[in-house]
Parts: structure tokens; C-alpha cells; sequence
């Protein structure tokens, strides 16, 4: 989550995109009787009920969204949801919130070597 700015806006991972990827961290287990899936990577931290999943992915909707937790892996779909869309004319002043830890750091990094205050 990003507080550089009166909006709030999140990181999201859909693990629709990490079935079809068929990603390696994926997981699932029996928990009582029922099968639920999570992410071994935690990019995401909630557990999600299979069948409740499948029917949600059958609904015209899908299932939506996760908040991101961790650094989205490379075959991670995700995006920001934006706190309020209507608001959308004015630039992100934080843009580097889109990008994962390793990014930042090479920024900051570069940012140092050429002289620059690191963020």
C-alpha cells in the first residue's frame, strides 16, 4: 500500500492468472475436508477454498482480486486498484509503487551512484 498521497491505492494479484500460469508456487491441501488453495511465494496470504474458486471463475465476474502481500513473482497478473478511479487525471506521485523491491533497489542504487538523494 502506498501512503505518499491522500489516496490509498493497493497492489493486487489475481490468482486466476497463477492456475492458467500453472505456477510452480501454487499450492493445495485438504483443511477439514476441503481443498484450498494459497501462494508458497506469499504474494498473496489468504487461502481460497477450490471449489468456491471454480464457481466464482464460472460467474461472469471470476474471482477477482487478492491484496499483494510480497513482491509479485515474474508470472504474477497484477495491477493497482486504485482507491478512486474518478480521480485518475492527476499523475501517481509515488510511480516507483508499481514496481517490485529488486527494481527499487537498482533505482536507488543508480540514484546514489549519479549523486542523487536515494528515496
Amino acid at each position: 500500500m502506498c501512503r505518499q498521497c491522500p489516496v490509498t491505492c493497493d497492489r493486487v494479484v489475481y490468482p486466476a492468472g497463477c492456475v492458467d500460469a500453472d505456477c510452480e508456487k501454487l499450492y493445495s491441501e485438504d483443511r477439514d475436508g476441503r481443498i484450498v488453495m494459497g501462494c508458497a511465494a506469499g504474494v498473496f496470504r489468504a487461502e481460497i477454498d477450490v471449489e468456491r474458486f471454480e464457481l466464482a471463475q464460472r460467474s461472469r465476474f471470476g474471482f477477482g482480486a487478492l491484496r499483494v502481500e510480497r513482491d509479485p513473482l515474474a508470472v504474477c497478473r497484477t495491477s493497482v486498484d486504485e482507491a478512486f478511479p474518478h480521480r485518475s487525471e492527476q499523475a501517481c506521485t509515488n510511480p516507483e509503487f508499481l514496481l517490485d523491491e529488486m527494481r527499487r533497489r537498482v533505482l536507488n542504487l543508480d540514484a546514489s551512484e549519479a549523486g542523487a538523494t536515494p528515496r
